[in-house]
């Protein structure tokens, strides 16, 4: 019964509307929303292969700066804890400061890549890794170690990270074609001065969530699905 209320309620929010008008005016025929159950993401017809729009610079892109750490931290403040080794590293670059505090090894960019993606599998739930990274986990943040051995915990972020960008900013941007990929939303560029507004808005309310705004994502040969 509650799976059902909440199909229907994705089905017809306002996101699911505005992801319609986004794909029509883009030359989707029949528009397709769906979610899935494991965090209540809204998929579409564009899901898995937005990066190949045409005409690029028609767009804008914005999405969350780090967003699964981020939703990681709010989790931790709600919780009480406002001091901790983790919090710190939102101090600059999140994905370098996390990678040069386990000593991965190599330039920024590799640094920042096998951070993340050791970030990913952790917050993931999955320990089977290599021992030497585990221990300076562990040891360097405990706190998110624990935490990350809790049930549900990935299932957790990604229902807050659906929950903000479905249920908050796209009903409160005042832009009627939206189309939202997982963590962030692509708009027509028209709409880009009214989206600027809102976003600088939300950053000076003092929103711990921040925006990045970018281009398109290029199209890759193989592209890498958001499914968790």
């Amino acid at each position: 019964y509650v799976e059902m209320e909440l199909e229907f309620e994705i089905k017809y929010s306002i996101a699911a509307q505005k992801n319609i008008n986004f794909l029509n005016s883009v030359g989707i025929e029949n528009p397709s929303i769906k979610f899935d159950k494991y965090g209540y993401r809204l998929y579409h017809n564009l899901t898995a292969t937005y990066k190949e729009l045409a005409d690029k610079h028609n767009y804008v892109y914005y999405d969350i700066k780090s967003s699964v750490p981020t939703f990681f931290k709010l989790k931790m403040m709600k919780e009480g804890i406002t001091e901790d080794p983790f919090l710190d590293l939102f101090n600059g670059d999140f994905y370098l400061n996390f990678g040069r505090l386990i000593e991965l090894e190599g330039n920024d960019k590799e640094i920042r890549n096998k951070a993340k993606d050791i970030f990913m599998y952790v917050a993931n739930e999955k320990r089977r890794m290599d021992k030497r990274i585990m221990i300076k986990l562990q040891d360097k943040l405990p706190r998110f170690d624990l935490m990350c051995q809790r049930k549900r915990i990935a299932r957790d972020l990604i229902n807050d990270e659906s929950n903000f960008i479905n249920k908050f900013i796209v009903p409160s941007l005042d832009i009627d074609k939206i189309m939202t990929i997982f963590d962030g939303l692509v708009i027509h560029k028209e709409s880009e001065s009214i989206a600027d507004e809102f976003f600088n808005k939300l950053k000076s309310d003092g929103c711990p969530i921040e925006f990045e705004k970018g281009l398109l994502p290029e199209s890759k040969k193989k592209e890498v699905s958001h499914a968790v």
